[in-house]
């Protein structure tokens, strides 16, 4: 049987990790310098999410407060750990040592807020780890209906570019969904609820 060891740490433990498998675009650290430039631009946003349909049920609200958010470049390495880990979801994934050096990290307040200053012009991915409570009701081995509690776990991320100057805001994120996809104005939500 083969075993994979997992070389990562804080924030990289906030990617969706899954079968055993390598990256395949070399790592090339020239391609991370817009992480170690100071610029004048900023992103900000909010690490909240929203599930459900408008048309079947209820949306609802859940706000991560003081959850940890990162931010890296966007080259070739990272568009694949974007495209294998957290899109696909693989159970464990070696990754380049080096990697954890590009990524500056921040926590979001108690309503999920988080902002990263002075970023230089470039593409950067936005991720965080994002948890929340569900309950179905399943059929058991007796053919008896129970409730099961469990956690969802999502890393939901986005891609910017930085030209100039100027604020980035990151909107809200679909759970359960097109993980990746921000939404800047979610329709008809209840109030969040921070956990």
């Amino acid at each position: 049987m083969r075993t994979c060891a997992l070389r990562a740490t804080w924030p990289l433990l906030l990617l969706a990790l899954a079968a055993c498998e390598n990256l395949t675009t070399p790592f090339d650290e020239a391609a991370f310098a817009p992480i170690r430039s100071s610029g004048s631009a900023a992103i900000t946003g909010r690490a909240a999410g929203y599930m459900g349909d408008p048309h079947w049920e209820k949306v609802q609200t859940r706000v991560a407060h003081h959850l940890g958010v990162g931010l890296m470049p966007a080259n070739a390495y990272t568009d694949e750990v974007a495209r294998t880990i957290w899109k696909n979801a693989p159970t464990e994934v070696v990754l380049d040592p080096r990697l954890t050096q590009f990524v500056r990290k921040t926590t979001t307040d108690g309503d999920g807020n988080f902002s990263f200053g002075h970023v230089a012009p470039g593409s950067y991915y936005v991720f965080c780890r994002f948890t929340w409570p569900s309950r179905e009701t399943v059929l058991d081995n007796f053919n008896d209906y129970v409730t099961k509690d469990y956690l969802n776990e999502e890393t939901l991320y986005a891609k910017v570019t930085i030209t100039g100057g100027e604020t980035v805001r990151i909107g809200a994120w679909l759970l359960g969904g097109s993980t990746g996809t921000p939404v800047d104005n979610p329709p008809n939500l209840q109030e969040p609820r921070i956990f």
